[in-house]
């Protein structure tokens, strides 16, 4: 039974070069966008099927970011601060 599915995934861009993935995709595109979407596509039936059997019928998807997406030049030394 899957009642939420919980995105907390995702790579700075600023700190990660530039790279392809196997599969020929960016790397920081796959992994914060891409990523998501694919698994969202593969757990949709079980999402809905726990909706279906929930008396208030309802699963949540749910997206969590980061405050660094805020910050142009991130500085990996003040990672620790951002929390």
């Amino acid at each position: 039974k899957l009642d939420i599915l919980v995105h907390n995934a995702g790579i700075p861009s600023p700190l990660v070069p530039h790279a392809l993935t196997v599969d020929g995709h960016e790397k920081v595109w796959q992994v914060n966008h891409l990523a998501s979407f694919l698994i969202n596509k593969h757990l949709q039936p079980a999402l809905e099927a726990a909706a279906a059997a929930a008396a208030n019928a309802t699963a949540r998807v749910v997206f969590a970011s980061s405050a660094a997406s805020f910050d142009p030049q991130p500085d990996p030394r003040r990672l620790t601060e951002l929390h």
